[in-house]
C-alpha cells in the first residue's frame, strides 16, 4: 500500500525480510510491526503508507454521521448512546482486521 513501484516495494521488503530474520523473536510483536513500519517509511519515502485507506473509511464513517448523531440527540443518555456507538464502531473495525 505504501507504493506502486515494483522495484521499490522489492527493496523494502527485502529490507523488512532482512530485519525480521535477525531480531530476536521474544520482542513484542507491536514493537516489530512498528520498526517494520519505519523500514518501509524509509525506503519508500511514504511517510503514511495508510493514508489513502484512512481516507476511505473516514468517508465511509461520514456517510453514517447524520443517523448516529441523531440517535445521540434523540436518546435519553447521549453521553451513554454515544459511547455504546464508539464501542460498537470500535469492535467492528477490529473485526475487520481479524
Amino acid at each position: 500500500m505504501s507504493v506502486t513501484d515494483e522495484i521499490m516495494r522489492e527493496n523494502s521488503l527485502r529490507e523488512v525480510m532482512i530485519y525480521l530474520s535477525n531480531e530476536q523473536w521474544t520482542e513484542i510483536l507491536p514493537e516489530l510491526g512498528t520498526k517494520v513500519h519505519r523500514i518501509v517509511k524509509r525506503v519508500t519515502g511514504n511517510i503514511d503508507p495508510y493514508n489513502q485507506l484512512k481516507e476511505k473509511y473516514n468517508y465511509m464513517a461520514l456517510e453514517f454521521y447524520p443517523k448516529l448523531k441523531f440517535i445521540v440527540e434523540d436518546s435519553e443518555d447521549p453521553l451513554l448512546a454515544a459511547v455504546k456507538i464508539a464501542i460498537a464502531g470500535f469492535w467492528r473495525k477490529i473485526r475487520i482486521f481479524l
